[in-house]
Formats: structure tokens, sequence, C-alpha cells
């Protein structure tokens, strides 16, 4: 191999490349995504409706079948599922994979345009749709308490001071506000009230609509001058409505007040949410696909202070949970499984080999390689997750092999008397054909994993990608680097012991794993039928775990939260002594 004998002559390009690969590698990482699974584009839009009062029979009837029977038509749909609750109608559209969700998009819309005709008319019933999102879960969650102050004023300050800045934080995508609503007058009916006058509820309905119309008034034109009228005639509190007269009996004026109770409150009194046992608002905040969402957590806990100084006086802003304490565990477990699978890797090429040589190369290239995969993996529109990070730690020990294979026989082509240099250049040739051969068999293995039909070869696509880039980033050091670098260890190595370069131990010492080998050898040689035994035994084992093992797409793990949901209440319970938080939402 003509390109292994002019990296081997010219160390210090060598290391330069060495060096240049691991600065990509640490340059790319801080723009790595950081999530807990890869960002998937789901082909799944999901639209809903609202028509306030209407039971679910009701909706299902009037907004439901008419916007199912649009969405019907559009090309592609491969699964169409509503649910119609009180006042609300949800329907999800899945869509064929691979399927463009932009022009899928572009045909829902013309399909709610096409059945507004058939929908209702009441105020706030237009449909509205969005894409669904792997990240739809909320990575952070904030607990407003009010204090003093009452929550819909506080649910009005809060939607339109702290919401819109959390969205400008960047990988934000959105901020759900939760707990109350915004404020708005209450009219409750007295029907027996409306029977006495011969009165409808239509009768208030339209009262209530002209006596409150924000409309132009016109200018008055008097004596060669123009004035502009600027009246304001909409009512913001219950002491504006009471006096407003609805109708007219035998000359005498109805007012409000008099068949209905007028209350300052908030659009929807069904809405709640608690916070250490006391009434609060939630904002959960939802990140942007291949967003960072440590970075977002940080960034937001970072604005916190700011948020507080906007808050009234006894009110008060807290995290009530976090949902990437998951990921950073994540990530520090794998850096831990990194750093012991490189000790480890340093461990048995001391006892087998025993050479300092041998055991500085395999640190310096190991850890090397994996940075070094970093700078492609960010190429590839890759991001650190539990599937790339597992990608990662299984992908060690295929790097561990390529550079002791090569580093041993560099070792063993000197042990045959041998210059440092055509050692070098002679072990690695040897073997460059047999790392090439097994870098093709573990692409073969891993990267049909990514492209299965279907949602899970989308999910495993990026556990496939990282496997196959890291082994491919592993084959070029091991033949590019690792055989200078062996040489330059040597090199060290004999200019501080010249006499004994590599024989530090005695020749027992260092015969001592191959001598329990061959021990090993001879029993198995000697009883052959014994030996055959054990591996159809081992067979059946295998086959036997096989079927009793649970078979799951994700492990399952145990995150610390709690979550029901129906109805509109939403409940977070105080944090434990433990320390992680547990969240809850019920009717």
């Amino acid at each position: 191999m003509k390109f292994i004998v002019w990296f081997v002559l010219r160390p210090v390009a060598t290391t330069l490349l060495l060096v240049s690969a691991v600065l990509s590698g640490l340059m790319a990482l801080p723009h790595l995504p950081v999530s807990d699974l890869p960002d998937v584009d789901l082909p799944v839009i999901s639209i809903s409706a609202s028509n306030a009062g209407g039971s679910p029979e009701v909706m299902a009837r009037t907004v439901a079948a008419p916007l199912e029977r649009h969405l019907g038509n559009i090309a592609g749909v491969t699964q169409m599922q509503s649910t119609s609750t009180r006042g609300e109608t949800s329907i999800s559209l899945g869509f064929e994979l691979g399927r463009d969700l932009n022009g899928a998009a572009r045909d829902v819309e013309a399909a709610i345009r096409a059945a507004r005709r058939d929908l209702p008319t009441t105020p706030g019933s237009d449909p509205s749709y969005h894409r669904a999102n792997p990240n739809a879960t909320p990575v952070l969650i904030l607990a407003v308490t009010p204090g003093m102050q009452l929550m819909p004023r506080l649910y009005d300050l809060v939607n339109t001071t702290l919401r819109p800045m959390l969205l400008q934080v960047p990988g934000v995508g959105d901020v759900m506000l939760m707990g109350s609503s915004a404020p708005a007058v209450r009219v409750e009916m007295n029907p027996l009230l409306f029977f006495k006058y011969g009165m409808g509820f239509e009768n208030l309905r339209a009262a209530l609509a002209s006596a409150n119309a924000h409309t132009p008034k016109g200018v008055i034109d008097m004596a060669g001058q123009r004035y502009q009228l600027a009246v304001n005639d909409q009512a913001e509190h219950a002491d504006a409505y009471r006096d407003m007269v609805i109708a007219y009996k035998s000359g005498r004026p109805i007012r409000l007040r008099d068949v209905a109770t007028v209350t300052d409150s908030m659009q929807d009194v069904n809405a709640a949410a608690f916070f250490d046992g006391k009434p609060a608002l939630t904002l959960m905040v939802r990140a942007q696909p291949e967003a960072n969402l440590v970075g977002i957590v940080d960034a937001v806990k970072a604005r916190l202070p700011q948020l507080r100084t906007l808050m009234p006086p006894g009110a008060d802003i807290a995290v009530a949970r976090d949902g990437s304490a998951v990921i950073r565990s994540s990530l520090h477990h794998t850096l831990v499984t990194l750093l012991a699978a490189c000790v480890l890797a340093l461990v048995v090429v001391w006892v087998f080999l025993r050479s300092w040589t041998a055991s500085i190369a395999t640190a310096i290239i190991v850890p090397c390689c994996l940075i070094a995969s970093l700078g492609p993996m960010h190429l590839a529109g890759f991001g650190l997750d539990n599937l790339s990070l597992m990608a990662l730690t299984v992908v060690t020990g295929l790097v561990v092999d390529d550079a002791i294979v090569v580093i041993e026989n560099i070792i063993r082509m000197r042990e045959r008397g041998l210059s440092i240099d055509e050692a070098a250049i002679a072990g690695a040739s040897e073997v460059a054909f047999t790392l090439l051969s097994i870098t093709v068999s573990v692409l073969a293995v891993f990267l049909p994993i990514g492209f299965a039909p279907g949602l899970t070869g989308r999910l495993f696509r990026e556990f496939a990608g990282t496997v196959g880039i890291t082994v491919t980033v592993s084959l070029v050091l091991s033949c590019v680097v690792t055989p200078c670098l062996t040489a330059l260890c040597m090199r060290f190595a004999e200019g501080k012991r010249p006499e004994q370069a590599e024989q530090n131990l005695t020749p027992a010492s260092r015969d001592h794993g191959g001598s329990l080998y061959r021990r090993t050898l001879d029993v198995c040689l000697s009883h052959p039928g014994k030996t055959a035994l054990l591996l159809l035994l081992t067979l059946l084992a295998t086959g036997f775990l096989f079927l009793r093992m649970p078979k799951v797409v994700f492990p399952r793990q145990d995150i610390g939260i709690v979550s029901g949901a129906r109805g509109a209440v939403a409940v977070l319970l105080p944090r434990p002594r433990s320390g992680w938080n547990t969240s809850a939402k019920c009717c």
C-alpha cells in the first residue's frame, strides 16, 4: 500500500491530519442537536375544530362528518382518526411515508376551505391544522403562581408579555399556556324570567351583538369643520352590561340584570392548573425540529430572572418540570461508558501484548476516532440522541479492534527484526485489506437497518448512519494514522530504553496468556463430543432466551413522571425530596 508509506514517512503531516480531524469534530459538537430521539418528519397532520356548547354527538355530526368527507378526498391518505368531545373535534390524518408534508398541508387547507360552508358559523369555530412533531412533548414546563392576583388578569399578562419573550428564545417552537383563560364577562341567564317576559335566548344574543359591536362611527361636519368620532362602545366589564336594554315590554325597558346574572369571569371556567397545591398557570415550552433541547432549557432558565421582573407583586415563576434531565443523564452515562470502554481496551492491550507502545497508541487513536466522527455526523444532519449515542457505544469495540489489529501486527514485524518504519509499513499493509473487509461486513450488517421500511427505518436511520460513519473513519485512521503513531511511540520507547524496548517482562510472564490458551484448547480438542454438545446447548439456550425476551422498539425507562389526561384540568404535583419532578394531568 503506497499511501501507507507516504503517511509513515511524513509524521508531521500525519499528525496535523489527525489534529485537524479532531478539531473538526470538536467544532461540530456544539452544533449537533441534542434530544432524546432523532428528528423524524412524521407524515401526520392534525386538524382541530371547536363549537362552544356542542355535545359529542352534535360535534361528530355537524363538524367531524363534513371535515371527514372533504379530507377523505386527499390523495395519499392512509389513515384517518377523529375524536369528538364536548365542544371539540380533533382529526388525525396519516399519509404515505415519503409524502411531502408541505404539499399535504396545502391539500388539507384546501379541504378545510371547501368544508367551511358545511360547518357551523359560530364564533371561534374555524378549523385549524398543524403538523405532528416528535418533539411535541414539552421540554420544559414553567409554573406561574398568582399570589394575590386574579387568574384571568394574570393569564392576560402572561399571554401578552411572558409568552412572546419565551417564543423569542432560539430553538423554541411553541409555548402553550394552560391553567386559565382570557378575561371575559359571563352572562348566566334565568330561563323562567325569559319565559315570563316572552323572550327567547336569541333576543339576548342579538342584543349583545348589536350593543357591543366595534364599528366605525363616522364623522360630523359642522360650521365648516369635520369632527372624527372615536368612541369606544365595547364593554369590557360586567358593570357596563348590567344596565343594557335588551327589549321593551309594555313600554317598559327590560335590562340585562332583570333576566340574568352578569359577572366578571374568564372564557373557560373549567381550565385550572395547580403547582405545589396552589393554583397556577403552566407554560409548556416545545422545541422546533432539529433543535438543541438542552440548549433551549439552559437559555430559558437564563431568562427567568428577567421574566420575574415583569411579574406583578406576589406572583412568581418556577420550573415545574425539566425535560432535559433525562437527556443530560443519557449523555453523562454514555460518556462514562465510552471512557470505561477506552480504559478496558487499554487493559486488554496491556494484558495480551504487554507493550507500553501499543497501550499509548491505542489510548490516543480510539478517542480521536470517536471525536473525528462528529464532523461527518453534523454534515449528515445527525444529532446526539439515545440512538446515536448507543451507536457510538456499540461501535467503540469495533474501533478498538481496528487499532489493535494494526498495532499488534506492527509489533510482530518489529520483533522479526525489521526497522521501525519498515515494521510500520509492512504491518499496516499486511492487514489493510483485512480491515477493509471487516468494515464492509459491518456496513452490510448495520446499514440495512436504516433502509428498513416504515417508521422503524426512519427512527433507526441515524443509528445505522452513525455506525457507518464511525467504522469508516476508524478504517481510514487505522490505515493512515495508526502506523505513523505506533512508529513514533516505538521511537520514543526505544530511545528511553534501547536495550529493553519491549522486553520489560520475563519470557515466562509474556507467554502466560498463550500457555493458558493452549491448555484450554488441548482440553477442548481432547473431548470433541462434549465440546460439540456444549455448542448445541448454547444454541438451545440462546433460542429459549430469545423467545422469552420482551420485544419492543425502544427499551422502557423510568423518567420519574406520572401523567394522565381527561378533561381540561392539569395538576403539577410538588417536587419530591429525591430531586426529580413528577407531573400529572387529571380531570
